[in-house]
């Protein structure tokens, strides 16, 4: 039997109105379910947001009653996944429901679960593109993306250009895309910074991360700079501290792009940044040469299952690290804070930032624009 799958978020200072529903329902138990379907329809759709309470109600078979799993409650893994993830039925109607407190300023994603399955939210019109699929987006009243792409679009744009790398290093070909910001003279006398990403076609189709640029740099709240976007050829491999992917960047990369860009070409103006195996990529180069890229970015690095002492094993200080931490990333939430200490231990400038989202590719557009701000902030910071 196919499951319709419905939420409603109703934070504090609408609880009086679902109150008022229960008390409904347990004085009448008869029609409840077009009662429920009727209060979700007089709220305007799904998700309603008010305050910090989220109640999120569900529609399934009380024999197999559905599961809300989400970034709060780390996707229902373990017994407190799963604990956290139940819902108490609605009286005697097929509803369940269940209340989450949530920062103001958080923006999560979820999915409901039967035993069969996981599914977004049907009536939900927020959704996003997950790491394997289409997940609900509930989004606090406090947030706000550090970039509106809508306004973004008006912003003056860069140019991106791209070329085919064969490493002989690696024995392989990568595409390799080449950000250069808007008034970029390829004749002019005018130097840039620059930041080297990994995961390069995913960030500039999937992510906009162009457009993100050209926004943070329009606004003043980014230094104009070169960013080069990298694509891995085995991912897994490469991002795993990978000796043959450091040497193509350090040897092949590195030096192509200082010969063929207007960059500065110190590692003091040297950027590398990624999230999640990304950044940990990022951090074996830095810590690796810090003569070459003397400026780390990771948001929601992911070291695990290595420790930060095994990560950080003889291994010199670096040069300047800003790590940001997704508080809602369960898996690897830990990494950031035990990276920070670790490279503070050594002796390195470590900038440590946190936001209540979780470990999702929608969350990067947000983690990825304040690492950079914060290492080339513009003159409007």
């Amino acid at each position: 039997m196919t499951t319709s799958l419905l939420l409603v978020s109703v934070a504090a200072g609408a609880l009086g109105g679902f109150a008022e529903l229960q008390e409904d329902l347990a004085r009448q138990p008869a029609g409840g379910d077009a009662r429920v379907r009727s209060f979700i329809e007089r709220a305007g759709g799904t998700p309603i947001v008010e305050g910090t309470t989220a109640i999120f109600l569900a529609e399934g078979d009380p024999a197999r009653p559905p599961r809300l799993v989400g970034d709060w409650n780390g996707w229902g893994e373990g017994e407190a996944g799963a604990k956290a993830g139940a819902l108490e039925r609605l009286g005697t109607t097929r509803f369940f429901f269940r209340r989450v407190e949530l920062p103001r300023e958080a923006r999560v994603e979820y999915l409901f679960a039967t035993p069969d399955a996981e599914a977004p939210d049907v009536f939900n019109p927020r959704q996003v593109a997950g790491f394997s699929g289409p997940q609900s987006e509930l989004r606090m009243p406090g947030y706000a993306p550090v970039v509106d792409l809508t306004i973004a679009a008006a912003a003056p744009r860069g140019e991106v250009v791209s070329f085919e790398h064969e490493s002989r290093i690696l024995a392989n070909t990568r595409r390799v895309h080449v950000y250069l910001p808007p008034g970029y003279d390829p004749r002019g006398t005018r130097l840039f910074p620059e930041a080297w990403l990994g995961d390069g076609t995913t960030y500039v189709e999937r992510l906009a991360a162009p457009r993100v640029f050209d926004a943070l740099i329009a606004s003043g709240r980014l230094e104009p700079l070169v960013v080069v976007l990298v694509d891995p050829v085995e991912r897994r491999v490469e991002y795993g501290v990978h000796a043959g992917f450091r040497r193509m960047m350090l040897e092949e990369l590195v030096p192509r792009v200082a010969r063929e860009y207007r960059v500065h070409g110190r590692s003091e103006r040297r950027l590398a940044a990624g999230g999640s195996r990304g950044g940990q990529a990022a951090l074996d180069l830095c810590l690796s040469a810090p003569e070459v890229f003397g400026l780390c970015g990771a948001w929601a690095p992911a070291i695990a299952p290595r420790t930060a002492d095994q990560f950080l094993a003889k291994r010199g200080s670096g040069g300047r690290f800003v790590l940001l931490r997704a508080a809602f990333d369960d898996g690897f939430g830990p990494d950031a804070p035990a990276l920070r200490d670790g490279l503070a231990a050594l002796g390195a400038r470590v900038e440590y930032l946190e936001a209540p989202q979780g470990h999702n590719l929608a969350s990067w557009p947000d983690l990825m624009a304040r690492v950079l701000m914060q290492s080339f902030p513009g003159t409007a910071r």
